[in-house]
């Protein structure tokens, strides 16, 4: 079952669990991650499927709404410095037209200013 016609980006792909399953599915991945560690794992997991690349969601220029859906898991707990959280927020509604996003536990050091 095909669950998108378009390129699917996942912001903070991380070791690629999410991007498998959506591969899975039919989706064409694009996934994004600030860690060069992460990436690699990712490309491990996914193989030839799917297209993963080093950066963060800030440098990469996408022209306006390009995406109909953009997703992201347990991100923004890791995206540093939080006074740019609220950019990358509007930036992502400025490219996708639906979000889908999952906001884990904060990492120990930043639990009090996140909280």
């Amino acid at each position: 079952m095909r669950i998108l016609d378009d390129d699917l980006p996942i912001i903070g792909c991380g070791i690629g669990k999410h991007a498998k399953e959506y591969i899975k599915k039919g989706a064409q991945v694009t996934g994004i991650d600030a860690s060069e560690e992460m990436i690699k794992i990712t490309k491990n997991v996914c193989g030839d499927e799917g297209n993963f690349f080093v950066a963060n969601f800030e440098e990469v220029k996408f022209d306006k709404k390009s995406f109909d859906l953009i997703v992201g898991f347990s991100f923004l707990e890791w995206y540093v410095p939080k006074n740019k959280i609220e950019f990358l927020l509007k930036e992502i509604m400025r490219v996708g037209t639906r979000g889908l996003f999952g906001i884990g536990e904060p990492r120990n050091e930043d639990r009090k200013s996140v909280v």
